[in-house]
């Protein structure tokens, strides 16, 4: 039987499915920004960002999170806005080429190259460096009340790695050196005397020598005002392991051993300046303490700064002051010394000219073997020109009549005047030092093959809205502080030297209170009311007030 044909008409449409989504679309993934590009690609979009939109997108999702927190991203932001592949911080550890010595940068892992340097964490830092974005912490002692703030010596503080080290302030029997370590007590340590009379520390020196392969033991030596002092050990990892290494007693109590304001520390040379500005110099080979030579001069004064620097063959010591001015005015100064090794040499006679070209090999051990000085304001000989005088009126118009602190890192040169009772302002001068050269092929040795030493006035800095107390300078970094509650940061090897971070804390009764205690006496001048000591994670400055630390690394 035959099927019925159907009919000519046309059929009606076929339905469509009820979907969302054409069943094309379903087998094609949808094309997207993530991933339409290859990270290479991303991370060079990337990099034309600033650093202000690089935190913005990593909220969008985890892939840009990842991508915006690159290393080598970051690496490239970091030189960009600081123009350096390290912290600015204090001397350390690390030699360079150029003889200076700086701390090692911080490290998320153990190993050689830029993979292991967080380089955003190291912009975080700077950063908070220049906002002053910062946490305050406050030392105490146990020996001082609180009471006695104010009115007791100011403590002594250094950096030893990640141990903050502070001496107390009262007169004790046996003055004790605290290290203090991030959420522990305190350890303390007791130098060895042999007078049985109070007395205090005047100053700490920290060892700039590299330690031993694999080592964590530092050096630091702490100076009595009986003209006593002491060498400790100081292990950085484990603090109660720290212990007394030597100690030197001097027969008497004179002006060249009491009170020490200055030390420069290189084992095994220790440089120390006395308050009557006595430079010793000491030999600490082999345990033993063996004074080596004293100079003396009578046209430099406190205050002052040493850097002590070494070399192929011999020490570079380089040592600013204040030298007066007629008629009763002061003016900065710097004199470079050379300082033979403490290794004795084989032909170990007396040197008898300094002129000679093997000078520095005759030389005695731990013996100053050449100097040079230079003034910010020199009086030139015989008649002058128009230009001339017109520089010598600038170098006159920088002249002060007392001067609070003088700062060096061997490079820079920061002098500050001292602010008179009332005064609302307070200036810093600095100065560019070019250190003489030694002739090509031969270690720094004799006066006569000595280049030129120069110090050139750059400019004014200005901020402090009353005295400053005390000055730290290193790594072309200088941090400023006002007793009490404001501190200023100063870079000097940026494209803009004037630019100044700072921050305060404490209350207005406080600051009140600090600034009447400020304008009610007048100390001799030289006389150092407080310390400043820095790295580059932390600020710590101590006073009559009290120890506090600033800390950026947050």
């Amino acid at each position: 039987m035959s099927k019925h044909r159907l009919s000519p008409a046309p059929l009606p449409a076929a339905k469509r499915q009820h979907t969302n989504l054409d069943h094309r679309l379903l087998s094609t993934p949808l094309l997207n920004f993530d991933i339409s590009l290859y990270d290479e690609l991303v991370l060079n979009i990337f990099a034309h960002l600033s650093w202000i939109d690089l935190c913005a997108i990593q909220s969008t999702n985890r892939y840009w999170s990842r991508l915006a927190t690159d290393n080598q991203l970051w690496k490239a932001q970091f030189i960009r806005e600081y123009g350096r592949l390290r912290l600015r911080g204090s001397r350390g550890f690390v030699a360079r080429r150029d003889g200076r010595e700086v701390k090692p940068l911080p490290h998320i892992a153990k190993g050689n190259g830029d993979d292991h340097i967080d380089w955003k964490w190291m912009f975080r830092i700077s950063s908070n460096w220049r906002r002053g974005r910062c946490e305050v912490e406050r030392l105490k002692e146990p020996e001082i009340s609180e009471s006695l703030m104010g009115y007791a010596p100011h403590s002594c503080a250094l950096l030893a790695g990640p141990i903050t080290v502070t001496t107390s302030p009262g007169q004790l029997l046996s003055p004790p050196v605290y290290l203090h370590q991030r959420g522990s007590v305190p350890y303390i340590l007791k130098g060895k005397h042999r007078a049985n009379t109070a007395t205090h520390i005047t100053s700490l020196s920290l060892d700039q020598s590299p330690p031993s392969s694999g080592g964590s033991t530092l050096r630091v030596a702490a100076f009595y005002d009986t003209g006593e002092f002491t060498v400790f050990l100081i292990d950085h990892n484990s603090p109660q392991h720290s212990r007394r290494s030597v100690s030197y007693f001097p027969f008497t109590k004179s002006d060249r051993t009491a009170p020490i304001r200055q030390a420069a520390y290189h084992h095994p040379l220790l440089v120390t300046l006395s308050h009557s500005f006595h430079l010793s110099l000491y030999n600490l080979s082999n345990d033993t303490v063996v004074h080596t030579q004293t100079l003396t001069s009578f046209t430099s004064f406190p205050p002052t700064s040493m850097v002590l620097t070494p070399g192929s063959r011999n020490y570079r010591l380089v040592l600013a002051y204040s030298t007066p001015v007629y008629p009763a005015h002061w003016n900065a100064a710097v004199t470079v010394l050379t300082i033979s090794s403490c290794q004795p040499s084989s032909a170990n006679l007396p040197l008898s000219s300094k002129d000679d070209e093997d000078a520095s090999e005759s030389a005695q051990p731990c013996t100053v073997i050449a100097t040079r000085t230079v003034r910010s304001y020199d009086l030139p000989a015989g008649w002058i020109d128009e230009k001339a005088l017109r520089l010598m009126r600038e170098q006159w118009g920088r002249k002060v009549a007392r001067v609070a602190d003088t700062q060096t890192d061997g490079k820079w040169v920061f002098w500050l005047a001292h602010a008179s009772i009332g005064s609302t302002s307070c200036a810093l001068q600095l100065y560019r030092l070019h250190l003489p050269s030694s002739p090509s092929g031969s270690s720094v040795s004799t006066a006569s093959s000595w280049g030129a030493l120069r110090m050139t006035f750059v400019r004014m800095l200005h901020g402090h809205a009353g005295p400053v107390v005390a000055l730290a300078l290193a790594d072309g970094r200088c941090v400023s502080s006002w007793r009490g509650w404001e501190r200023r940061a100063w870079g000097v090897e940026v494209e803009a030297p004037h630019r100044a971070m700072w921050g305060s804390g404490g209350s207005d009764s406080e600051r009140r209170a600090l600034r009447q205690s400020s304008s009610e006496r007048e100390v001799p001048m030289g006389t150092p009311l407080g310390t400043v000591v820095f790295d580059e994670r932390r600020i710590v400055t101590a006073d009559s007030y009290g120890i506090d630390v600033r800390r950026f690394d947050i």
